[in-house]
């Protein structure tokens, strides 16, 4: 397990950057599985319906699929547009380091979107050059 200074900076790392497990571990000089272990869950910003206490995303995975559980009674559900999930605020990077780039989280329903445009748009662009080639 990380002492209080290496958790602070992993947690920190893993939910605020884009920076993969394995450069995370590396900057640390900890391994994967003591990242994993050291790993706080981020609060959903919201109560669960069974017990009241504050849902959690466990993962990054999990933050980005919305997919939301109580860290007391295990319920679990997908948060919704419109529920907002909280965030650690952003801490400054230490003296001498450049800022990190803050971790995104897309809004559920992105990923088909922009992927029913792109086919779109490689359909109209495919039947274009064929009408341009025929003449």
């Amino acid at each position: 397990m990380p002492d209080e200074t290496t958790a602070r900076e992993l947690n920190r790392l893993y939910w605020e950057s884009d920076l993969s497990v394995s450069d995370i571990a590396d900057r640390l000089d900890i391994s994967r599985r003591a990242l994993y272990d050291g790993i706080e869950p981020l609060p959903a910003g919201r109560p669960c319906p069974e017990c009241g206490t504050e849902l959690v995303f466990r993962n990054r995975t999990a933050a980005e699929n919305r997919e939301a559980e109580c860290p007391e009674c295990g319920h679990e559900t997908t948060l919704e547009n419109g529920d907002e999930r909280s965030s650690r605020p952003m801490a400054s990077a230490p003296a001498g380091e450049e800022p990190l780039r803050r971790r995104s989280v897309p809004a559920p329903g992105t990923g088909p979107v922009l992927g029913t445009a792109f086919l779109t748009g490689l359909v109209v662009g495919a039947l274009a050059t064929s009408l341009f080639h025929r003449r």
